[in-house]
């Protein structure tokens, strides 16, 4: 007899687990470059001003994260993690991990540009 947690409650648009995972590495490696490179090579270059986005520097850590989750454990996933609905405590403290961390590469972001000159 399927259980609760036989039945996936939210629809994954036909991708795999691993589709899910490869797809959020190559969305982290944008947002890695548009949060993190583009902001630290023009503050590099001396640009006279450099714009950061505290949500896309913020999400790069997590994104990262579930792009490795996904893409390494595959249809395990869901028994580590649990539902995107339905988060395990493993879950909530993976996402609360992924949280922090992308506050601290935000937060390191901002020194960089400050100690470089630039009012952010």
């Amino acid at each position: 007899m399927p259980t609760e947690r036989d039945t996936d409650p939210t629809p994954n648009l036909g991708l795999s687990e691993r589709g899910i995972g490869l797809y959020a590495l190559f969305a982290g490696a944008a947002l890695t470059y548009l949060g993190y490179i583009s902001p630290i090579s023009s503050a590099l270059s001396g640009a006279p001003s450099v714009s950061t986005s505290m949500t896309c520097a913020g999400i790069v850590p997590l994104i990262w994260m579930i792009g490795i989750a996904y893409t390494a454990l595959g249809d395990r996933t869901k028994v580590v993690l649990g539902y995107r609905n339905q988060p395990t405590i493993a879950g909530w403290c993976f996402y609360a991990i992924g949280f922090v961390a992308g506050g601290l590469g935000y937060w390191m972001l901002l020194v960089f540009l400050r100690s470089h000159g630039y009012d952010v």
